[in-house]
């Protein structure tokens, strides 16, 4: 009817000739017309031929290998091998009068390339192919095109010996909705398979050739028959390896897989998932095997099953098995209270998971959340992030106001002072205002007094009220008289009664090494005659400047009051003003106001703002305490007492021998008072205890005492 020239007219036609609704024949060239890519051309039954249109190798496409099909709209459906927009091949529509639109323009990727073979249209007005190559392994796909353009890929192959390699036929939809067709390689020989795909996807091998007598490598497609076989041809193999014409039996609905519910990781296939059927008796082997624990995401299960009769084909089978990921099992159990000020720790933020991950908490470790019921929330990140979501839980934390800590240290006043800032003095850890009971100016009696404070905070939605007490020393005032006549003694003023003391502090002085200076008030008795008799002046001298030696004796008084030093540190009740004055050591089980100083020189070498502590005349007992806290044991060789004015005898001792690091000693005195004398009311005395170790060194735990005398033993007449 017609012979191509090679030249605008087409060369090599590949595909065959439908005829159209017109009655006109139609085709493709694969090459040749204006631009040597290929034709559709028109053929009357006279001969005469048309070229409908010439492909340029470009967008449009190029070089069809396959023929075309005519669709209900008139229109002619078919494939280029090349070109488009990503020179991959093309799906193009062409109306009979030569306007083309590509439908579809490979890419080279998942969604295929190279398309061989033609279209179909299906029973659902989607046009289906094969793509050569290209899909996730590269080895070709079956597709879905709808009249607007929209690609699915049905099936990927993926070669081996399951999977076919490289479709280069086309498709046909059998009476059962399926389609069916070939490829070139793949199968248990490498030597191609016969296919099918359902319009959901599922894919089963019908028959895989084994290059010998069956066949091998086919080109083309199948036809399905009337008798229910299918027929078609294979490139090589036979008994003469030339190829062979075949015919494949099968019976509808030989397998029955339905796609199985999705699982979540951890869940080992079983019956649920690996339950093909058959409509012949056969051996099912499933790849993967029951008891196989799968990766989340879209896995392929692949069946082969194996007719009992021999005259069936082994067919395989398979499906699409959704994974989702597992949800880590996270415990947290809800922490216990804390109080306001408590940074988080490992204590609240102790979630757990059952696999492996990090945990990131919000608040953080260290943050210090408010009062009130608070929310914790912990996002946990497992490690194998493919298989397992990330998960957020949270728990609630009881944060209960926190009780303000107050200190307290009020100095010791003398009689007839009133309260002032160096009796309230409290501090608490936060900001707030303190009231005190009784309040600034108030006049104390003599003897320990309580002192109350209550604190409110500024911050009340962190912190409760609080409240705290103190005990205050004050003590009765000291006395002397003037000139020789008494212990204490000043110059150059004389007659000197009511002396009062306020507060004391060390100075240096290079022929007694240390002198004492403090605040003193006192008063003077004048007496005489005159023509109208006898006369009395009284004269009160405040906040003067006294001076005594290292044991109590009064040198000197000076107009004006003394400048008092601040404090170096406050160690238990002891206030000290001089450096390296000693630590702290021990507690007087019977005097008030005690506790001892240890000194590693003289026993003068320390000052409290009231040096002297006020004790009653009697007989007590003394015992203190002494800890090993050096780096290598203490040995004690002797423990003696002594007072400068009172007697001391020490009554029972534990302080003997070697003393191991970190253990503790006591020893117990016996300190009388009780035969001093002095015409004032008070007396002052000395009291130390001296703990010997056997390399000659004396270690003094030192107090004194203003001790206020019975009437008997007060011999101030005037």
């Amino acid at each position: 009817m017609y012979a191509f020239a090679g030249a605008t007219d087409g060369a090599n036609p590949r595909g065959g000739l439908i005829q159209g609704a017109d009655g006109n024949l139609y085709g493709t060239t694969s090459q040749g017309g204006a631009a040597g890519a290929g034709t559709v051309f028109q053929l009357t039954p006279a001969g005469t031929l048309t070229v409908v249109y010439a492909f340029t190798g470009a967008n449009d496409g190029g070089y069809p290998y396959a023929g075309v099909i005519q669709g209900a709209d008139g229109n002619f459906y078919g494939t280029t091998y090349q070109g488009g927009a990503s020179g991959a091949g093309t799906v193009f529509r062409l109306t009979p009068t030569g306007t083309i639109t590509v439908l579809y323009a490979f890419t080279g990727g998942a969604d295929g390339a190279y398309p061989y073979g033609g279209v179909i249209l299906g029973t659902d007005g989607n046009l289906y192919g094969t793509a050569s190559q290209g899909g996730a392994a590269n080895a070709g796909i079956v597709f879905q095109l709808t009249p607007d353009g929209t690609l699915t890929a049905l099936h990927a192959f993926a070669g081996g010996a399951t999977d076919g390699t490289y479709p280069l036929g086309g498709l046909i939809q059998g009476s059962d909705g399926n389609f069916y067709g070939t490829t070139l390689f793949g199968g248990s020989a490498d030597s191609g398979t016969v296919f099918q795909v359902t319009p959901a996807g599922t894919t089963s091998i019908l028959y895989a050739f084994t290059g010998a007598n069956d066949g091998a490598y086919p080109y083309a497609g199948v036809i399905h028959a009337s008798d229910g076989n299918f027929y078609g041809t294979s490139q090589s193999g036979g008994a003469f390896g030339a190829g062979t014409a075949f015919r494949l039996t099968t019976k509808p609905s030989l397998i029955t897989w339905n796609t199985p519910a999705l699982i979540v990781y951890g869940t080992p296939l079983g019956d649920a998932q690996l339950n093909a059927t058959a409509s012949v008796p056969g051996v099912f082997t499933y790849t993967p095997p029951a008891g196989t624990v799968l990766h989340a995401g879209s896995q392929t299960l692949t069946v082969s099953f194996t007719p009992t009769d021999t005259t069936l084909p082994p067919t395989t089978w398979t499906v699409t098995l959704t994974v989702t990921q597992a949800t880590p099992v996270v415990t947290w159990t809800p922490p216990a209270p804390i109080v306001y000020g408590t940074p988080l720790s490992s204590t609240q933020l102790r979630a757990r998971a059952n696999v492996e991950g990090t945990f990131t908490y919000d608040p953080p470790a260290g943050a210090v959340v408010g009062v009130g019921s608070q929310t914790l929330s912990a996002t946990f990140t497992p490690a194998d992030a493919v298989d397992y979501t990330t998960v957020t839980r949270v728990v609630t934390l009881d944060v209960a106001q926190a009780t303000p800590v107050i200190t307290w240290y009020p100095a010791a006043i003398a009689s007839g002072m009133a309260l002032g800032s160096a009796q309230l003095n409290a501090t608490a850890n936060t900001a707030g205002t303190f009231v005190y009971d009784p309040p600034a100016g108030t006049v104390l009696g003599v003897g320990s007094q309580t002192l109350t404070v209550t604190f409110t905070p500024t911050d009340t939605a962190d912190y409760t009220t609080a409240s705290a007490s103190a005990t205050l020393t004050v003590a009765i005032a000291g006395t002397s008289g003037g000139g020789n006549e008494y212990p204490l003694q000043f110059r150059p003023a004389s007659g000197a009664r009511g002396l009062v003391v306020a507060g004391y502090a060390l100075a240096a002085d290079p022929v007694r090494g240390t002198i004492v200076v403090g605040n003193c008030s006192y008063y003077t008795v004048r007496s005489g005659s005159g023509r109208g008799g006898g006369y009395r002046t009284i004269t009160t001298y405040y906040n003067q400047t006294c001076t005594w030696d290292p044991y109590g004796n009064l040198l000197n008084v000076a107009s004006g009051a003394p400048t008092i030093p601040a404090p170096i540190a406050i160690k238990g009740t002891q206030t000290i003003y001089a450096a390296n004055q000693g630590i702290y050591t021990g507690t007087d089980s019977a005097l008030p106001g005690g506790g001892f100083v240890y000194t590693s020189g003289s026993h003068y070498s320390w000052l409290t703002p009231n040096a002297y502590t006020v004790i009653q005349q009697a007989l007590y007992t003394v015992t203190v305490t002494l800890k090993s806290d050096g780096d290598i044991p203490l040995t004690v060789s002797s423990v003696q007492a002594s007072a400068l004015a009172g007697q001391a005898s020490v009554t029972s001792t534990t302080c003997s021998g070697q003393i191991a690091i970190g253990s503790t000693c006591s020893a117990t005195v016996t300190y009388d008072p009780t035969r001093l004398r002095s015409a004032t009311g008070l007396t002052y005395d000395t009291l130390d205890i001296h703990v010997n170790s056997d390399a000659g060194r004396t270690l003094d735990f030192v107090q004194r005492y203003t001790i206020v005398l019975t009437p008997s033993n007060t011999t101030d007449d005037d």
